[in-house]
């Protein structure tokens, strides 16, 4: 039996994308420096662009797995590619397990037991394989399951087959990833012992002042098509106005509930950020309190819940959400601001204490 560990309740898990990759990056040694180095800033489609906020509301740097490079080894073979070398799916995935290679792909998921979709339509969706029991003749995956709980899901060999088998794909949905854990023995490759106070400091800045500087970034999308940071709360509203000048019997409605939850998990792993560079001594407990930052994550999460009743009533009252964003934003700002301040002071007596060093 192959079994490679995966954390099935990683901090972030709202997206699946998110979800398959710290349910694999959480089980490393030393994750916490990576981590809390990454999800800070946000972004969304510009409003002449925005279609589905739900879709398009995410954490800037950590779609895809080539943003986490730093802290994982992959590699890309596209569906078509596969198909076109006739390859044997069954054994290709067989392969990658017994070497040590999660399987982050697609899969019709109207051939996968206790999902939304099962038996009913087709759905291409992703999943991640961890595990396989060749004597039993099935795999381990993540996935969410049809009561959106995010599982781990036995799935026999020849479900697998259906599932893999002529799906219909786009650019979109088309890669198949193997993600592995890096040779830590390889000297030349680059590791992440410690936050980097610099880049925390840069892209909460860039949050705050609702821009984006990542290089990183620049090479993988059109910027001029995205808002970052605390833009996202005006998108949000603006999302909600739209939704309100339809009914939820609409078929064009939807409610805020994916986009409310990136959210709630932005306000979560940044109090969790703060909390954990207090205890490395990066910020002063005398000088930030993390219980704010936790309050903040709450009231997110009450509006979720409130979103939520609204979804089971058939009801939308866009003027109380945006009410409640409206003062989510006035009390996040001026903790970020603080934030900022007090790193700012961290990096600045860095390079003192270098200077004298040096002299």
């Amino acid at each position: 039996m192959i079994q490679l560990p995966v954390n099935t309740a990683p901090i972030i898990k709202g997206r699946m994308h998110y979800a398959f990759m710290l349910s694999i990056i959480t089980t490393f040694e030393n994750y916490e420096p990576w981590l809390y180095n990454h999800f800070i800033n946000l972004q969304c489609n510009k409003e002449d662009v925005l279609d589905n906020i739900d879709n398009e509301l995410r954490f800037v740097k950590c779609d895809a797995p080539h943003y986490y490079k730093a802290i994982i080894d992959y590699e890309m073979i596209k569906i078509p590619t596969l198909r076109q070398m006739d390859i044997d799916m069954h054994a290709f995935i067989l392969n990658a397990l017994k070497n040590g290679k999660y399987v982050y792909m697609n899969v019709d998921k109207f051939f996968i037991p206790e999902t939304f979709s099962y038996q009913h339509f087709s759905h291409v969706h992703e999943v991640l394989i961890f595990g396989a029991d060749i004597y039993n003749d099935y795999y381990t995956i993540l996935l969410y399951d049809h009561t959106l709980q995010y599982v781990i899901k036995k799935v026999t060999f020849e479900e697998m087959r259906l599932a893999t088998q002529d799906l219909e794909t786009g650019f979109w949905n088309e890669d198949v990833f193997l993600v592995w854990k890096p040779d830590e023995d390889f000297k030349y490759r680059s590791l992440i012992k410690e936050p980097d106070i610099k880049i925390i400091l840069q892209e909460l800045t860039d949050y705050y002042h609702e821009s984006c500087s990542s290089e990183v970034v620049k090479l993988h999308l059109n910027m001029d098509l995205y808002d970052y940071g605390t833009s996202i709360y005006r998108l949000m509203k603006y999302n909600n106005d739209q939704m309100a000048a339809i009914t939820p019997q609409d078929r064009a409605f939807r409610y805020p509930i994916i986009s409310m939850n990136t959210l709630w998990e932005h306000k979560k792993i940044m109090a969790s950020r703060v909390e954990y560079l207090i205890r490395l001594g990066y910020l002063s407990a005398s000088a930030i309190d993390v219980q704010p930052f936790q309050q903040l994550e709450q009231n997110v999460l009450v509006l979720r819940h409130l979103i939520l009743k609204m979804q089971v009533k058939g009801e939308f009252d866009a003027e109380i959400i945006n009410s409640r964003l409206d003062t989510i934003a006035e009390q996040e700002k001026p903790l970020i601001a603080q934030l900022i301040e007090e790193l700012t002071r961290t990096v600045e007596a860095g390079k003192a204490e270098r200077q004298q060093f040096i002299s």
